[in-house]
């Protein structure tokens, strides 16, 4: 690729670098090389021709795809020919694939991308700095504590956290120097004075020279409650002295108290959720069927045991409902 640049002398501005291109000027200075976006290339009288391909060169080296690495620098009367190799023609020929063949997948602009995912995640996202005080968030935190991306910029992470001091942040920092993600739980406070139980995923990402901390926050409110539902259920069974038992739709046992594990002789729990209620009870079936559908089963049958002993067996069978969902069945075996 070849760029004709018309070689034009003006008086370089002492508070500017001599070398400029085009009619919205990139600076060329040692930090940032100048971009090859212009229309012309204005030079000092004092400047050499070798810089002109020393600031051009450091234009290629920088630009973005397809990356450019090589620039020849010819004049010719009172034209400047600049030349730039692309790498993909100075590079050795390979062997095409199916790869080589699929289309180029275009880059975004980085900082839209970062918010586009930043802002498709479910959880709260807050980037925090080495202080522990906000200076990035998503729109999901919003939603969740109430507070704008205005109110929560330089808010200290303690005023939404709990417990989550400058002495409790640091130490999870040295944590993090050695474990690369840590899950803690913590009660969160929103702005209305409400507050929630939380998980919080804590994790580093470098967007600042010093280095950030991310929290990623779910609500698990909800779940933590379910939790503790099912552990007061699981304890008021093992009180029960009739034999009960809990199994899912597919018939598999799920909770199983000592009682029916006794009248069963299943030696433990662990062994009980190996089995189904099919196993256990072949001839029940249909009813087992008929809670799945809704209905509230009784049923009392006549079992005789290998040894000739017979007794009753009253099975009675309900649904597990979860809203307007069956999640299963529950029962009770009692002897007679």
């Amino acid at each position: 690729m070849a760029l004709w640049f018309k070689k034009r002398v003006e008086k370089a501005r002492p508070e500017e670098p001599a070398l400029r291109t085009g009619a919205d000027t990139a600076v060329a200075t040692e930090e940032k090389p100048m971009e090859l976006a212009g229309t012309h290339v204005t030079v000092a009288p004092e400047m050499p021709d070798s810089s002109y391909a020393a600031a051009l060169d450091a234009a290629a080296v920088s630009a973005p795809a397809p990356t450019l690495r090589a620039v020849e620098v010819k004049k010719e009367e009172s034209l400047l020919k600049v030349t730039i190799a692309d790498r993909s023609q100075a590079a050795t020929p390979k062997t095409e694939s199916f790869a080589a063949e699929r289309p180029e997948v275009p880059r975004g602009d980085p900082r839209a991308l970062y918010y586009q995912l930043m802002n498709g995640l479910y959880d709260v996202i807050l980037v925090l700095d080495e202080d522990g005080h906000v200076i990035d968030c998503n729109v999901r935190s919003e939603q969740i504590f109430g507070y704008s991306p205005d109110d929560l910029w330089n808010m200290p992470i303690d005023k939404m956290v709990y417990g989550m001091n400058s002495r409790m942040f640091n130490l999870l920092k040295k944590n993090l120097g050695i474990k690369q993600h840590i899950l803690i739980d913590a009660r969160c406070f929103r702005s209305n004075g409400t507050s929630f139980l939380a998980e919080i995923g804590v994790s580093t990402i470098q967007l600042t020279r010093t280095g950030n901390v991310v929290f990623a926050i779910r609500n698990i409110e909800r779940r933590k409650s379910g939790q503790e539902e099912v552990r007061k259920l699981r304890a008021l069974l093992d009180l029960t002295p009739v034999p009960a038992f809990t199994c899912n739709t597919d018939g598999a046992f799920e909770m199983m108290n000592p009682p029916v594990l006794k009248a069963l002789g299943i030696v433990d729990e662990m062994e009980a959720q190996k089995k189904r209620f099919a196993d256990v009870m072949p001839d029940m079936i249909e009813q087992f069927q008929n809670a799945l559908a809704g209905e509230e089963v009784n049923e009392t049958r006549l079992i005789t045991l290998p040894d000739g002993t017979a007794y009753k067996m009253e099975l009675a069978l309900r649904p597990i409902r979860k809203g307007r969902e069956i999640a299963g069945v529950a029962g009770t075996m009692v002897t007679k």
